[in-house]
């Protein structure tokens, strides 16, 4: 049974080709490719100047894949710089290259703040999607199957040595006040903020921010600003980044 096809389109007036895929199992001599350059090209040469062939047919997806990044790369070693292509690899588009600085800030600007689609969003008590609710056994099951693969070499911190200093530093932030007795505890005491009735999204930022985990100075200060935000002690950010960076290693 055929699950999909690699194509091969060829611009008539240009002799540049573009290599792509299309998961059905039926011909669509129509589909001339969806890649950035590809789409440029016939909105500026016109559908008439093109032509597509198949050159392989699948019977399954990961054969598809594999067989498309192969066909790719033979038509960038042929053809050069006369390929619309831009990813070497079907299943990893990214691989081998990075985003630009000026693209992830420009990320980074529309994402933050109210440009966020969770910003002022409050899953708490009736507005979470679980209240009231447990998962089923077999739900529980998986879930804990799936938290198990972030265990020993697969945990992000395996293999990690934290220094000396680093771990007297973590000692001495345990003594004393404690933890559940730092400034941000003490202010959620004082505003009646508790764990309990946070979202997950807003637990994992506080257990982050006691655990200290965070290296980047802008995650540090972006997510203490989201605890800030919810608790309503906005004008407690630079000492909590202070307490923060003093007991960790910060960047």
């Amino acid at each position: 049974m055929r699950h999909g096809y690699v194509y091969l389109t060829k611009n008539l007036v240009n002799g540049k080709v573009y290599v792509g895929s299309h998961s059905k199992g039926i011909r669509n001599k129509r589909y001339l490719g969806s890649g950035k350059n590809i789409k440029k090209a016939i909105k500026k040469y016109g559908r008439e100047s093109f032509r597509q062939r198949v050159v392989f047919w699948a019977k399954d997806h990961d054969s598809l894949m594999a067989a498309e990044t192969h066909f790719i790369n033979r038509a960038m070693s042929k053809y050069g710089d006369r390929s619309y292509n831009i990813a070497i690899s079907a299943s990893a588009p990214m691989l081998g290259k990075t985003h630009s600085d000026n693209l992830k800030q420009k990320w980074s600007r529309e994402r933050s703040g109210s440009g966020n689609h969770m910003y002022g969003v409050h899953l708490t008590g009736a507005l979470n999607p679980m209240y009231g609710r447990k998962h089923k056994d077999e739900t529980r099951k998986k879930i804990s199957a799936r938290l198990s693969m972030n265990k020993g070499k697969n945990h992000g911190n395996y293999g990690v040595v934290r220094s000396d200093e680093f771990k007297k530093k973590l000692s001495q932030s345990k003594k004393g006040i404690g933890c559940n007795q730092d400034l941000i505890g003490l202010a959620m005491a004082e505003r009646q903020k508790y764990y309990s009735d946070m979202s997950s999204s807003l637990k994992n930022i506080l257990s982050g921010y006691r655990a200290r985990v965070w290296k980047k100075d802008t995650t540090i200060e972006k997510n203490i600003r989201i605890l800030c935000q919810y608790i309503g002690c906005d004008n407690m950010v630079d000492d909590l980044k202070k307490e923060y960076c003093e007991v960790s290693e910060c960047v």
